[in-house]
């Protein structure tokens, strides 16, 4: 079982640090710098390549955990987890732990649950074959 919380919480922490990396409420984040290095200021003819860079890589990681995301969870495990998410947010604003009127905190508390739905899609087949002994297994191809 320590297994598990080490395979899904190392899992989380990349997905809240691309979710963080690529925007956060602060200014310390792609999207702000990447509009920052393009739209003048600085010498474009070196930053438009760094910023490009970073765009592809992120796009790649977006991409890759998305989609092991849907594959893994399939359309009625993300809306389940997406529920999940949904209610622990409203509970935590019924009961006054989170304040509504407070928007980074809301903004970090969204950033947190979608890296949680993220990390969910990537540990579940681990959780899986931990908890139930099932294996997944994807067609490659038949003939």
């Amino acid at each position: 079982m320590g297994n598990l919380f080490r395979v899904f919480g190392w899992r989380f922490l990349v997905a809240l640090l691309l979710v963080a990396f690529t925007w956060n409420p602060t200014r310390y984040n792609y999207v702000r710098w990447a509009y920052a290095q393009l739209s003048g200021g600085a010498d474009r003819k070196h930053t438009v390549p760094l910023v490009a860079f970073v765009g592809v890589v992120l796009l790649i990681a977006w991409l890759f955990y998305m989609r092991t995301t849907a594959r893994t969870l399939g359309t009625v495990g993300v809306v389940l987890a997406a529920g999940l998410c949904a209610t622990i947010y409203w509970v935590l604003a019924v009961y006054g732990v989170v304040g509504v009127d407070s928007p980074g905190v809301l903004q970090w508390l969204a950033l947190f649950l979608f890296a949680v739905i993220l990390a969910m899609g990537m540990s579940w087949s681990h959780v899986r074959r931990i908890w139930a002994g099932q294996t997944d297994v994807e067609r490659v191809g038949h003939h």
